[in-house]
């Protein structure tokens, strides 16, 4: 199994709308700022939360890791965003000056 990182969910506001998933842990494809869904390799993003993100709110705390051990490691480093996949909202997150989007900010511990 991959490290284990904390992290701080934003969620987009379309998903606040249609509101913030109720279990304790999401799997969803993940990519870097710059890079392009569709285009430049994303990763399987396991989010597991202590409380499920309806409860928390927006942002939500998690602990995340990569679903495959072969999977990118240094994208999981405090100060990186990554752009995530919105099942609800079936779009690409990105992350832009004065909009709320789906992202995963690593934090420290």
């Amino acid at each position: 199994m991959s490290t284990v990182h904390a992290a701080r969910i934003h969620w987009s506001t379309e998903q606040l709308q249609q509101g913030l998933p109720a279990g304790n842990q999401t799997i969803d494809p993940v990519w870097l700022e710059a890079a392009r869904p569709r285009i430049d390799e994303g990763w399987s993003l396991v989010c597991e939360f202590e409380q499920p993100p309806v409860q928390q709110g927006n942002p939500s705390l998690a602990h995340v890791h990569f679903a495959l051990n072969d999977a990118p490691q240094d994208w999981l480093r405090p100060g990186t965003w990554l752009c995530m996949f919105e099942r609800a909202t079936q779009q690409y997150a990105r992350r832009d000056p004065g909009l709320t989007i789906a992202t995963c900010h690593l934090s420290r511990r």
